[in-house]
């Protein structure tokens, strides 16, 4: 199938060779248009720097006077150029042979034949122009121009090359001159200009091109040299050491330089005006080319590179060109057809049993190929066909393209068709599936519908044993279909036991022969077997059976599209059993699990009413809320705390039953799953004395809201009880004030006597001062708590505290602190120029003196504590820093919590109240600053507090 398929491409892959071949004359401007993309791709060469145009601009002619010049004018530019030390002189202007003729006087022509004679290299121009009939041709003595030659023979002549008479300068010019050149150029079909004559043929007389002449010039190439090789079709020119290959009519391929203009060009007015010397930098030994370039003298002709250049740039092209070696190199003609051919018959040969988005990739891969191997020649000056090569792969790509869509569209109808017969045959089967329950009766029914399909005399469908190594039939349908039931199959004998042992399906069409089908089962019925076809039930990739058909009705073959259609169904057949399996162990589970669950019921309600119970008898009140706020349980204690009935408030949205408007408003404030839970403390009812405990929580299941609930307390027994606490700790404070204040002057009384004393009685008084002092602290501590437990505002007595009064404040404290100062660097740092502080002295003295204790405390081998003040904005900036234990992130926020002492889990608290930081706290507060710790384990910690700057400066 493969090969005629291929046979058939190739016809189509001739068949477009030769239409291209037919069409290739009309598709010659291809050729250029690739050429043209060829010249815009390259990286392109320089032009060569021994090349200078003197041009005959709109400047020159504004100075010099209008074209033509006079032939004096002409020699002055000849003289000034020989001066400037041009090497070659070439006059690339068609009026020297046409124009002037019929204005030269003889001394102009004398003087330019003189200038040119001293020069030694000077090439001008000869012109082929049309003759109309009714024009004499010009009587031309051509045989000084005879030297110039290149010898007998003719030269086709380029289409599109003007055809006619030879015009040429005056025979004294030539006879002065060192070289004759025609000029004759056309541009190609497209406009542009690509090629240029080396040698043109007029009469049978062989002559160079003006740019042939003016290289050979260059190149030191005697005259009149027999330097074309005519009898070639394809003509070399040979110039010096280099050959120059031109085709049948005498042409070369320009090789045009990337960019345009790119000749050193100087006006023929600034080689008029200017001093040789200044000119001779750009002309010495260089190639002169003398040309038009003003708009309305100058034959313009488009590039592929470039819309309009002046006739004069493309003669320096082609000048470069020759002295340089670097034309473009065109291969031969016939090239471009072995190149076409094989494109057409390679490309329909290879993309024969490709699809369509196969050949068009393909195809394009060999477009691109072929163009990147023509881009390359290109770069080394070798010009590959490219027209008829591409258009031939194009077109073999598309015809292919087209072609495998038409023949992928046919696959698919027919694909379509047999997916139609097996998407009827399994919707078949699904109905009867769908129309019973039991899979017994399912089984035969499938079986049935095998034989009318497939035209089966009988099927059957065995099951895999896998403890006893053998297949079992299940269901069997045709004449013996109840007695084949009695048999088995052993795994890997016979056809059905192969099948279910490799998994792969079998067709047997001469099972009568062949040696793999196990013929005592078809004996023993006295069933004999012709034609058989098995196929695997498989299940999660294991064979779990094998179904069979057999006897294909009428001597018909079972086909590989039964095998998959027979496979599809046996699928189903697996998925079946499965099913029923699962259907059964499913109703055992379900049996299980509903006498299960009646236990768990049972259970449930047994702990649900004991949990009703324990709720009921609770003294605390409970109320619970569903999602949307409405009651779902209520116990008799919150029923009297809230003044509701129970039964009738059950299910009613809890705002719209509360009577108590503190109550509700706890109870509708927002609460988030983070921290759900809202406490307060509140006299319920109203003027009843009962403070009451209120607790408030979310309850939510894996992070969704479930409801709230609300639990009431009766907390006016332990507020009684913490009220008399706090009186009892004023009163105390109180009592102990006079003899402390008693004890300080009997101590002071004695500290006066000091002199009087033994050196231990006096450290024992200093010792009693301290403790005396330390004392009065305490009870000032305790003092302040109860007024803040009380609720009442600290008093505060503002006074204003210069740093002299600080720093004797510290030095007071660190004096306290005198038994510690053997482990302890104890250290002030508060500056002369520190503002006066807006202070109570005594609440100043108490904040200090807990955090240098604190400090000191927390500090147990020994280290520096300073104090430290410094201005911050409106406030003073207090700070104790020790180099003690530190303390950790998450002890941090309970510092300022009363009866919190910081310790490591495991570790015992360091000793002390737990009050200290505490009463900073709102000591600190009180006067309107902030206080603040900034710790890290091991390496210390510094309190720091603010207090407001005194307005003015006076102290007391």
């Amino acid at each position: 199938m493969g090969g005629a398929r291929r046979t058939r491409t190739m016809w189509f892959g001739t068949s477009l060779f030769v239409l291209i071949l037919l069409l290739s004359g009309r598709l010659t401007g291809l050729e250029p248009a690739f050429q043209s993309l060829l010249f815009e791709l390259q990286v392109g060469h320089g032009p060569e720097s021994r090349i200078v145009i003197v041009t005959i601009d709109e400047q020159s002619l504004a100075e010099i006077g209008p074209w033509p010049w006079s032939y004096e004018q002409m020699a002055q530019l000849v003289e000034r150029l020989d001066k400037g030390g041009a090497r070659v002189i070439g006059f690339d202007t068609a009026s020297l042979a046409t124009h002037w003729r019929s204005s030269a006087t003889e001394q102009g022509i004398a003087a330019l034949a003189r200038a040119m004679d001293k020069h030694d290299a000077v090439v001008l121009p000869a012109v082929i122009l049309p003759t109309r009939a009714d024009q004499t041709p010009p009587v031309l003595n051509l045989a000084p121009a005879m030297r110039f030659s290149l010898g007998q023979g003719d030269v086709p002549r380029p289409i599109g090359l003007e055809e006619g008479q030879l015009h040429i300068p005056e025979p004294e010019l030539i006879e002065a001159a060192a070289g004759l050149g025609t000029i004759n150029v056309t541009p190609e079909s497209d406009g542009a200009l690509r090629r240029m004559p080396l040698v043109t043929s007029d009469k049978g007389t062989m002559y160079p091109s003006f740019a042939t002449e003016v290289a050979r010039l260059f190149l030191n190439v005697p005259a009149g040299a027999p330097n074309v090789d005519v009898a070639l079709e394809a003509g070399r020119l040979r110039l010096s050491d280099r050959t120059v290959v031109m085709d049948n009519s005498g042409e070369i391929v320009l090789n045009y330089p990337r960019a345009y203009p790119s000749y050193t060009m100087i006006s023929a007015a600034s080689v008029m005006e200017r001093p040789a010397d200044e000119v001779r930098s750009q002309l010495d030994r260089n190639i002169v080319l003398i040309g038009p370039t003003a708009v309305e003298l100058a034959q313009m002709y488009r590039t592929p590179l470039s819309p309009l250049v002046p006739g004069v740039e493309i003669t320096a092209v082609a000048v470069d060109n020759i002295i340089n070696n670097r034309m473009l190199r065109p291969l031969p003609w016939w090239l471009g057809l072995v190149l076409t051919a094989l494109a057409c018959l390679g490309l329909a040969w290879g993309l024969a049993e490709l699809n369509g988005w196969s050949s068009l990739l393909t195809g394009i891969t060999a477009f691109v190929t072929y163009f990147a191997l023509g881009w390359v020649l290109f770069t080394n000056n070798i010009l590959l066909p490219m027209a008829l090569p591409l258009l031939g792969i194009v077109g073999v790509t598309m015809i292919l393209v087209v072609r495998a869509t038409a023949l992928a569209e046919h696959e698919k109808a027919r694909a379509e068709a047999e997916v139609g017969t097996r998407i009827r045959g399994i919707v078949s089967v699904g109905q009867l599936i769908s129309s019973s329950r039991d899979p017994s009766q399912l089984l035969n029914q499938i079986l049935e519908w095998i034989e009318t399909e497939l035209e089966a005399e009988a099927a059957s469908l065995m099951v895999l044993d896998e403890r006893q190594g053998h297949l079992r039939f299940l269901a069997a349908t045709g004449e013996k279909g109840d007695e084949v039931k009695d048999f088995t199959v052993q795994l890997g004998q016979g056809i059905a036991g192969q099948v279910a042992q490799t998994g792969e399906a079998m067709v047997v069409n001469d099972a009568a022969t062949d040696v793999r089908q196990a013929r005592d089962i078809a004996q023993a019925l006295d069933f004999p077997v012709v034609s058989v076809l098995a196929v695997p039930m498989q299940l999660h990739g294991e064979v779990v059976g094998v179904v069979e058909a057999l006897n294909k009705r009428g001597g018909a073959l079972f086909t590989d599209d039964d095998a998959d259609l027979l496979a599809v169904i046996a699928q189903q057949a697996a998925l079946l059993l499965d099913s029923a399996r699962l259907y059964t162990e499913l109703e055992q589970r379900v049996d299980f699990a509903n006498a299960e669950l009646r236990e768990a019921n049972t259970r449930l309600n047994d702990e649900k009413a004991r949990i009703e119970t324990m709720v009921e008898q609770m003294a605390s009140g409970v109320l619970a809320t569903e999602a949307h706020d409405r009651i779902v349980l209520i116990n008799r204690s919150a029923e009297q705390m809230l003044g509701l009935r129970g039964p009738a408030v059950m299910g009613e949205p809890i705002l719209a039953v509360l009577e108590d408007e503190r109550v509700a408003e706890a109870f509708a404030r927002p609460l988030s799953i983070e921290s759900g839970v809202h406490i307060e403390q509140m006299e319920l009812p109203a003027g009843s004395g009962n403070i009451v405990r209120l607790h408030l929580a979310l309850v939510e299941d894996q992070k969704q809201q479930l409801g709230k609930c609300l639990v009431l307390t009766d907390v006016t027994h332990f507020v009684e009880l913490n009220r008399m606490r706090t009186d009892l700790i004023s009163f105390v404070a109180h009592e102990l004030t006079n003899p402390l204040c008693a004890l300080e002057g009997f101590v002071a009384l004695l500290a006066q006597q000091t002199e009087q004393l033994s050196e231990q009685s006096r450290s024992h008084v200093r010792y009693a001062e301290r403790l005396t002092k330390r004392m009065q602290y305490l009870v000032a501590d305790f003092l302040n708590i109860s007024q803040i437990e009380g609720g009442q505002p600290l008093a505060v007595e503002w006074g204003t505290i210069d740093r002299g009064r600080l720093r004797n404040m510290a030095a007071s404290i660190f004096d306290l602190e005198e038994h510690e100062i053997h482990v302890h660097e104890l250290t002030m740092d508060i500056p002369d120029d520190l503002p006066p502080i807006r202070a109570d002295w005594r609440k100043l003295e108490e904040i200090l003196t807990n955090l240098v204790n604190n400090a000191i405390k927390f500090s147990p081998d020994g280290g520096l504590v300073e104090v430290t003040a410094r201005p911050a904005g409106d406030f003073v900036r207090l700070s104790v820093r020790d180099e003690g234990i530190g303390i950790s992130p998450e002890q941090q926020g309970q510092l300022f919590q009363r009866f919190r002492r910081v310790h490591e889990p495991g570790e015992e608290p360091a000793p002390g109240t737990g009050l200290g930081l505490f009463l900073c706290k709102h000591l600190v507060e009180a006067h309107g600053g902030t206080i603040e710790v900034d710790s890290e384990p091991g390496r210390g910690s510094t309190f720091s507090f603010t207090l407001p700057i005194a307005p003015d400066d006076s102290a007391y």
